[in-house]
């Protein structure tokens, strides 16, 4: 099975990244990889990113929210009940890979006075449309039992 046309890039997107891309995006389809190879790589991505930028800081404690698995990330001397805000990220994956839980969630933490909470949704292809997007409900409904919308 090969993966989809890559849809065109954004206008946004700037002359130095479009140079970076254009050998991966010209270079024709590409076989799909099953999901647990995707996951490992991101993985693994995720562990180097992280090495090279270091914790700055931050926290990382695992828990669950509405029987949700989460990550929640805080800076030193902040926790996820004293955080006047709390950030709830839908983390990047496309819904099959964790891609993006502490590489996006550190730096979040580091810069902001909030805990950062990176929902652990369940992936596709054994868990398909809508569950991700279910679970990530489930802990912001949880969370506005004790927060307000608006922190």
């Amino acid at each position: 099975m090969t993966a989809p046309r890559q849809p065109p890039l954004a206008e946004t997107v700037s002359p130095e990244a479009r140079a970076a891309l254009a050998p991966v995006l010209n270079s024709g389809p590409m076989p799909r990889l099953p999901s647990l190879v995707m996951r490992a790589a991101a993985d693994q991505g995720q562990r180097a990113i992280v090495k090279r930028r270091g914790q700055k800081g931050v926290k990382e404690v695992q828990g669950r929210m509405a029987g949700v698995p989460v990550r929640i990330f805080t800076r030193d001397g902040v926790t996820l009940e004293s955080a006047p805000w709390l950030l709830l990220n839908a983390h990047g994956g496309g819904f099959e890979v964790d891609s993006g839980s502490r590489s996006e969630n550190i730096p979040l933490a580091a810069r902001l006075q909030a805990a950062v909470v990176a929902v652990r949704y369940r992936l596709a292809p054994k868990h398909p449309w809508p569950a991700a997007v279910d679970d990530v409900l489930a802990v912001y409904r949880e969370a506005l039992k004790t927060r307000s919308p608006g922190r």
